[in-house]
């Protein structure tokens, strides 16, 4: 029974230990896309060209379209799409 716990407190650690994917933001217009990423209180801005796909943050973080003003919220995982001029979550 020792090692059924053993190994279940093994399995839980290696979990917990996974590692994050960064979320990505690609650009599908035509155009390049000046954004801002603002991560626990830090402001990031790149300018995005057309076609690029850029990681944004292995963690919560608020992205802003400033041509625009759209806002969003991405986590970890989440894949960004800009096409026609918006911002969305593709799952």
């Amino acid at each position: 029974m020792k090692v059924v716990y053993l190994v279940l407190l093994i399995g839980c650690l290696l979990v917990s230990q996974a590692p994050l994917y960064a979320a990505t933001l690609t650009n599908n217009d035509g155009q390049s896309y000046v954004v801002e990423v603002i991560v626990d209180g830090q402001v990031y801005r790149a300018t995005v060209l057309d076609g690029a796909t850029v990681n944004l943050s292995d963690y919560t973080c608020q992205v802003i379209l400033l041509q625009t003003g759209q806002r969003l919220t991405a986590q970890p995982d989440d894949s960004v799409v800009i096409d026609n001029g918006v911002m969305s979550v593709s799952q």
